[in-house]
């Protein structure tokens, strides 16, 4: 059961539904973080939220698989792992390290995509400290460099998405400058 609660905390799938995560196409940049973070959890979890979890991310079951082998209908199954993930969200050890959490999701974004602060600032009219919101709630997706403080990468596809369809405050739409 070890292997299966280690398994399920490195999934990247558990930690896209933890942190709230829509997109798919995201990996973990550090598996050992997370199951660090997650396993202790799980394994206080009681035992049938435990083996869902176990099942459904360890595994890789489909609802009506992990249900059946803890003995409970689909729709069961799905309330069961919904009481999980509250469950999980709510310790406070998780809770406390979330954002660490959400930085191990890495988007799976070509070298060339991904612009600096100042490039993206250049590129969309918009500040840096705007920018920053930006990445900060979840908006433009983004990266930080390998040190603490060092530069932060933008996305430049989500930068342009969010420039080109969002109006700013009294203006039209905002500018993407092609380089």
């Amino acid at each position: 059961m070890e292997e299966k609660i280690r398994a399920a905390a490195a999934s990247s799938s558990l930690v896209r539904r933890l942190v709230g995560y829509e997109g798919n196409e995201v990996k973990l940049s550090d598996p050992f973080l997370a199951i660090q973070i997650l396993a202790p959890a799980i394994a206080t979890l009681p035992e049938r939220l435990r083996d869902i979890v176990a099942a459904r991310y360890g595994e890789g079951l489909r609802l009506d698989d992990a249900g059946r082998r803890i003995g409970v209908s689909k729709e069961r199954a799905r309330q069961l792992e919904a009481q999980a993930l509250r469950k999980l969200r709510a310790m406070r050890q998780v809770r406390e390290r979330i954002e660490d959490l959400r930085h191990c999701l890495v988007r799976q974004v070509p070298a060339e995509d991904w612009l600096t602060t100042r490039a993206a600032a250049a590129k969309t009219g918009l500040t840096t400290a705007h920018l920053r919101y930006l990445g900060r709630t979840g908006r433009v997706r983004v990266k930080d460099g390998p040190r603490r403080g060092s530069t932060r990468w933008f996305d430049a596809n989500s930068l342009r998405e969010y420039v080109t369809t969002r109006p700013r405050r009294g203006r039209k739409k905002g500018v993407w400058h092609e380089t």
